[in-house]
Parts: structure tokens; C-alpha cells; sequence
């Protein structure tokens, strides 16, 4: 099938000119963007690896715009694209900071967290200690918006998501100090996030952190 007609069907939009397609060629820029802010090895290496026979397909010298241009676009590199799409769909959204007040009020709230994990004993040391970091990522993101941007701040919190997931027990996770410091970071999340309804917010966390608070 043509060029044009795979990249409509791929990113699901309409266009009747050759120009339209092209500019979708940009997307990949936003991709790569959201994949070095989300820091997920395994989406770096997809992008990596089939990227160029993205772009080939929508800049290629060789497309014949207007006639049939069996086999190409690679299947796999399709499916491949498919699976970088789903890897980074809970990521990919715009943020802004939220008001000054609501700022404060995090900025507070993350502190009161901090001290409660520096000071609780059933946590292993290994255990406070990261969250520790990751919760003081967040504070120093909230204090130098003017350096990290929304960006910085949303990035701080996906990087304690995954840091706990990955190496943090559930039974650790149950702890109350930091089921708080799970829905807090819920929180600040949703607070920089601006699509989409509150549920489409919550739901994005969910598939971020698995759950809220539990």
C-alpha cells in the first residue's frame, strides 16, 4: 500500500497531501523526548533500533506518494512501533506547574513525608534510604522549576514510581509510611498534569504505580 495510506492507518489520522504525512515525521522528536525523560531502557532500544525504518518510510526518496509501495514499511518495525506506542503511553501527555499555592502545599506535604521516612524504624535501611533520595529528587524539582520545568518535576516523581516497584517489597510497600508517600506522590503527579479529565489523571498514575495509595 502506498506510504500515505500506512501512516494514516498507523497514527490514526486523515490527510489527502503528501505534506501531512511528512510533518508527522516531527512525532518522532516528541518520542524520543518523552523516552529519555521516562529513562526506560527498553523503549530506547526499540527507538533505537527501528527509528531509521520509521523515518525511511515517511521521508524516503524511493516512496511513490500516489501509487503502491508493497512491503515498504516493515511489519515488524510496525508492530515494533505499536509496542514503543503502548511502553510510553502513560507518559506521554503535556504538563505545566500549577499554581504557587498548590506548589507550596506539595512542597509541604513532601517534607512532612521526608522526615516520616528518615525517622521510621520497621523500614529497611537499604529501603529508606532510596526513598529518601527519590522523595528529596522531588523537593529539589519543585524548588528550581525555572531549571527543570513541569517536566523535571513529573519526571522526579515516575523515577520513585519505578524505584520502588522494582525494588521494594510489597510487604515494604504496605508500610504506611510509605503507602502515604505513594499517594502523595499521586498527587503531585496528577498536580502538574493538565489532559484530560481527573480520571484520566488517576488512571495514568495507576499504570505508572500500579495503585494509589495501597
Amino acid at each position: 500500500m502506498g506510504v500515505e495510506t500506512v501512516w494514516n492507518k498507523v497514527l490514526k489520522v486523515k490527510a489527502d497531501r503528501p505534506a501531512v504525512v511528512i510533518r508527522m515525521g516531527s512525532l518522532f522528536s516528541d518520542l524520543d523526548r518523552t523516552i529519555d525523560r521516562i529513562d526506560d531502557s527498553k523503549a530506547r532500544r526499540l527507538y533505537d533500533e527501528f527509528c531509521p525504518s520509521w523515518l525511511e518510510s515517511i521521508h524516503g526518496p524511493g516512496g511513490d506518494w500516489n501509487g503502491m509501495s508493497e512491503g515498504l514499511v516493515d511489519r515488524g518495525a510496525l508492530v515494533a512501533l505499536e509496542v514503543l506506542a503502548d511502553i510510553v503511553a502513560p507518559y506521554d501527555y503535556p504538563v505545566t506547574a500549577p499554581d504557587e499555592a498548590v506548589i507550596d502545599d506539595l512542597r509541604a506535604s513532601l517534607v512532612a513525608a521526608l522526615a516520616d521516612v528518615r525517622t521510621a524504624e520497621s523500614l529497611p535501611s537499604d529501603v529508606r534510604s532510596l526513598v529518601v533520595a527519590r522523595v528529596h529528587d522531588m523537593l529539589w524539582a519543585l524548588d528550581h522549576l525555572a531549571v527543570t520545568g513541569a517536566d523535571g518535576v513529573v519526571a522526579a516523581t515516575e523515577r520513585l514510581a519505578t524505584s520502588l516497584n522494582l525494588n521494594v517489597s510489597k510487604d515494604d510497600l504496605a508500610r504506611p509510611v510509605l503507602a502515604k508517600v505513594r499517594s502523595l506522590a499521586g498527587v503531585v503527579w496528577s498536580a502538574f498534569r493538565i489532559s484530560g479529565p481527573a480520571s484520566d489523571s488517576i488512571e495514568g498514575w495507576q499504570k505508572i504505580f500500579g495503585s494509589i495509595g495501597s
